[in-house]
């Protein structure tokens, strides 16, 4: 999908299959155009068609008699003038999904001209057919079989191959309700079909309808009960609706045969969940003995030891995650604290220099030190920090002369520059950010780390205010690890960032138009400007709203899920916006 790329990624294709249950064909009838075409069109109609259809496993045909009947009592004498609406009726009157009518001209004694009409009733298609037939019984019937019956079954075919993009283009345009109605109908033609169960159930997932979302993976299981991606979604929906107990076990099923580290993170976070930490402890610890360098499970392991107050273990896994690639805002302030806490700040910095003297290409005392550094500068009074803030970029510029090619290096020096323009302030601060840019840029054309090097970019653009830069870059990050939230949660600070801009704009028109100095089409043109700007911030604010929808769902944890909502209060402008300015609102 183009977005929720992360869904077929894990989805295993299933293909059409027969339908289960047998589609009800209706023949209206069949015309002669001239009287030399009279005897086939009764031969059709009272024995090749039942012919064709009989002891079919997939279509019934309705008994014509009746078909008949019910076309003479609507008064229809002549088929080919009615429209599609008529024919929907007719079709719902007769309890049929497939119409099929024409007529028949003779060509010569032996052969004659069919114009048939196939009628889809569920999108209302209608395939117009022509083709010849012989005056031969066998023949004739053969040839009736082809040209309808198995041009029926393409066109349903093609039909849902139709719903299917059309529904696709609905959920990329995050017009969900209409994507959902294709869905359902997807799965009313194919029942079998279940990867419309996947964006059904995230749909759901997305409205925070978790119990909606249940189902549809449960639905999609009783095809397969070990249906590997449906027991993942099925224990992020739990894990949603604080059903615990219920993700791990769902999970387990799967955890044990596929040994992924992700999966023993995601059981891990369940039991922290639960508030069973030494439980967690353990599948967390399981995780990196599969991937020692998992820097999610060492970042799950740092804050339960941090928030537990545990600060000399939670050291280990702050630094580890410090000094890798993960872009995560909490972790700076998380390991000044901890350094302080247990005492060991100077004693630490002391160890990494002396590390560095007696070796100096250990480039992981240097990315240390670097940690340090920053937290001493967090730690430090106003006066000093900028000071432990340089030693820290110093430190990195000395590792890059013996680590050029560390891309860990590039994204810890761009982190550096962005805290010293934090730190600075004001019109300075845009010189470091944007050195911060051109650091990471340099990144780019390694062609490594792609998704964490336009994390970085999307949130420096921010702090420049560069917001269609940090949305492009944003929406990259999401193309290169659409299974995780933070690149929604970037797009919903860009989405808010730019919103509030254009409701202030659109304070100050309306202030401006309604302040009795402007006249006639001067004062129309700035109130259209209002309107236009009005627009434009309320649907900035409704991308913002979806986005974080988006990153709530994609959440690998309750606390991160916790973190993000607090963000979605900044959301609550749109109801004082309402209140105060109730035109806002008005679309």
């Amino acid at each position: 999908m183009k977005k929720l790329n992360f869904l077929l990624l894990l989805l295993i294709l299933v293909g059409i299959s027969v339908l289960s249950a047998q589609t009800k064909v209706a023949v209206l009838g069949f015309e002669k155009n001239d009287r030399d075409s009279g005897n086939i069109t009764t031969s059709m109609m009272k024995r090749d068609f039942n012919k064709i259809f009989e002891g079919n496993p997939v279509y019934k045909l309705m008994e014509l008699k009746k078909t008949g009947n019910v076309v003479k009592a609507e008064g229809y004498s002549d088929l080919n003038l009615l429209g599609r609406k008529q024919l929907t009726d007719l079709g719902a009157k007769l309890e049929a999904e497939i119409l099929i009518w024409g007529d028949v001209s003779s060509l010569s004694r032996s052969e004659y001209k069919i114009t048939a009409k196939i009628m889809i009733l569920r999108t209302k298609n209608i395939e117009v057919l022509s083709f010849t037939i012989p005056n031969k019984s066998k023949e004739r019937q053969a040839i009736l079989k082809k040209e309808l019956v198995d041009r029926i079954t393409t066109l349903i075919e093609e039909e849902r191959n139709e719903l299917k993009n059309i529904a696709m283009m609905q959920f990329d345009s995050d017009n969900y309700p209409e994507a959902e109605t294709l869905f359902q109908k997807l799965l009313t033609a194919d029942p079998s079909y279940i990867e419309a169960y996947v964006y059904l159930g995230y749909m759901k997932f997305l409205e925070g309808d978790f119990a909606s979302a249940e189902q549809y993976y449960k639905e999609g299981l009783k095809t397969n009960p070990k249906h590997e991606e449906f027991l993942i979604y099925l224990g992020s929906v739990y894990r949603r609706q604080n059903k615990h107990q219920e993700a791990i076990s769902t999970l387990l099923i799967i955890a044990e045969d596929k040994n992924e580290a992700p999966l023993w993170l995601t059981i891990g976070n369940s039991y922290a969940d639960l508030g069973d930490i030494d439980a967690a402890i353990e599948n967390l610890e399981r995780a990196l003995e599969i991937n020692p360098e998992y820097d999610k499970a060492h970042l799950r392991l740092a804050f339960i030891y941090y928030d537990d107050e545990n600060y000399e273990d939670a050291l280990e896994y702050l630094e580890f995650v410090s000094e890798s690639a993960l872009n995560n805002e909490d972790i700076e302030g998380k390991l000044a604290k901890a350094y302080k806490e247990s005492g060991k700040l100077d004693s630490a910095i002391a160890q990494y220099r002396s590390n560095i003297e007696k070796d100096p290409a250990n480039a992981k005392a240097y990315m240390k030190l670097v940690s340090a550094y920053l937290s001493a500068g967090v730690n430090a009074e106003s006066a000093k920090r900028l000071e432990y803030f340089n030693q820290a970029l110093t430190t990195l510029q000395q590792l890059k002369q013996i680590a050029p090619d560390d891309i860990r290096v590039d994204f810890r020096t761009a982190d550096v520059y962005r805290i010293i323009g934090d730190e600075i302030g004001g019109t300075k601060a845009a010189v470091h950010y944007r050195t911060a840019l051109e650091t990471l840029e340099k990144v780019i054309a390694t062609k490594s780390q792609e998704a964490q090097v336009y994390s970085r970019l999307a949130d420096v653009n921010i702090l420049l205010k560069q917001f269609h830069a940090a949305e492009t870059n944003a929406k990259k990050f999401a193309k290169y690890a659409p299974e995780q939230h933070e690149p929604y949660m970037a797009l919903a600070r860009i989405y808010f960032g730019q919103a509030t801009g254009k409701y202030n704009k659109f304070v100050e028109l309306e202030a401006e138009g309604n302040s009795g100095n402007l006249y006639g089409a001067e004062q129309d043109a700035i109130l259209v400007q209002r309107d236009n700007t009005k627009k434009e911030a309320y649907d900035l604010f409704v991308k913002c709203q979806n986005s974080l929808k988006k990153a709530i769902a994609k959440a690998d944890s309750q606390m991160t899920a916790n973190s993000i909502k607090k963000f979605q209060s900044a959301i609550e402008l749109i109801k004082y916006l309402k209140a105060t300015k109730p035109s806002f609102m008005d679309s």
